[in-house]
């Protein structure tokens, strides 16, 4: 979370000197923490700048810049919070202060007279609350896995890589019950409980393979693709070996696992964990096996 006592280093992009040397006066004045200010003229020299530095944000002189340079920064958002000060009041630079993602647009006369300072810690608090929130819907704050969110992004991008590859995929999903689940106390005990056997699992995969929480007592899994069929069968099996001594270990867990393989069992994220989704439950219901193929 943003100190607002604690000073801060901003990129100030304007090709006028006389504007950097106002704003550098006048946020070196902060009445919160004094703002050090470095400059640079040009977006580009921007972009080499704050791939090397500890900037927390960014100022933009779009008078001096021009709209079309914000419109090329628009093209890529990876640069830091970013507050624009113009001028002109036409349609194409607020809209290219929206389009580069910008916290605030503000005239010199605004900025210079108490604004800017406000600014730029708006800028960087809402860039750290939106990156927060990001992590909060890609991992399940429970059990530190994977999101169902997250999950879902990751199966889609793996379709669309493995028709374009011609290669093959498959989704795993994982029920876990027993007694020790129904004896569960709180959210906390059973969040325990998922995320163990998740960690399990995970330590028998790839970097590039995933385990996601899926629901209250269901995980995912997706095997990333491979060329050979038969690697990827040997890995679920794997998969299925490891539930299987989750079960036998003596800790009232029941563990398991439906899979289907893209593109033999189907095609798009929904068919594919519906059909993981009934082969779990036939595999459930068969208590000989741990696994079952859709």
């Amino acid at each position: 979370m943003l100190d607002p006592s604690l000073p801060l280093t901003v990129l100030l992009v304007t090709p006028d000197p006389a504007l950097a040397d106002r704003v550098r006066t006048h946020l070196a004045e902060d009445p919160w923490a004094p703002i050090n200010i470095e400059s640079v003229a040009s977006i580009d020299a921007a972009r080499r700048v704050g791939r090397h530095t500890s900037i927390r944000a960014m100022i933009v002189d779009g008078d001096g810049v021009g709209a079309e340079a914000l419109e090329a920064l628009a093209l890529n958002r990876d640069h830091p919070p970013l507050v624009v000060l113009s001028g002109d009041k036409s349609t194409r630079m607020g809209l290219a202060a929206i389009a580069a993602d910008a916290a605030d647009l503000l005239t010199p006369a605004e900025a210079l007279h108490g604004l800017l300072g406000r600014a730029v810690r708006h800028a960087i608090a809402l860039s750290e609350a939106e990156r927060r929130l990001r992590d909060i819907a890609l991992t399940d704050q429970g059990t530190g896995l994977a999101s169902r969110i997250l999950f879902r992004e990751i199966l889609t991008r793996t379709e669309a890589r493995a028709r374009r590859t011609s290669e093959f995929f498959a989704v795993l999903f994982v029920g876990i019950s027993g007694a020790r689940i129904g004896d569960a106390l709180d959210d906390q005990d059973l969040d325990d409980i998922v995320g163990s056997v998740g960690r399990r699992f995970t330590a028998d995969l790839r970097a590039s393979d995933m385990v996601a929480r899926f629901d209250r007592d269901k995980l995912a899994i997706l095997i990333d693709s491979m060329k050979d069929p038969d690697a990827i069968q040997t890995v679920v099996e794997k998969i299925g070996a490891v539930a299987q001594t989750v079960s036998a270990a003596g800790e009232d867990l029941d563990v398991h696992v439906g899979a289907a393989l893209f593109p033999t069992h189907g095609f798009g994220a929904d068919m594919m964990l519906a059909q993981a989704a009934a082969a779990m439950v036939r595999a459930r219901d068969d208590n000989r096996n741990a696994l079952a193929f859709y």
